[in-house]
């Protein structure tokens, strides 16, 4: 899960599977392009989004054939 949702400066992501435990994140826009990118290598995750313009993104998360796409909103802190 992604909380809180909006976001203004940072998000929280909880991981329900340990088969996300030593994956990829990616921060993308509504346009595909990737804004972040960063390792887990733990479980849950704080994602600094402050650098982001106001807007619509999606957290993909992926480690080898799985991934798991949610949607979140950037708004001015």
């Amino acid at each position: 899960s992604v909380y809180p949702n909006p976001a203004g400066e940072l998000i929280n992501i909880k991981f329900k599977e340990d088969d996300f435990i030593n994956s990829t994140i990616t921060v993308l826009d509504n346009l595909g392009n990737v804004r972040m990118r960063m390792e887990n290598g733990s479980g849950n995750v704080m994602l600094n989004v402050s650098s982001l313009p106001v807007g619509a993104y999606y957290i993909r998360i992926s480690r080898g054939t799985k991934f798991y796409t949610m949607p979140f909103v950037k708004f001015n802190d």
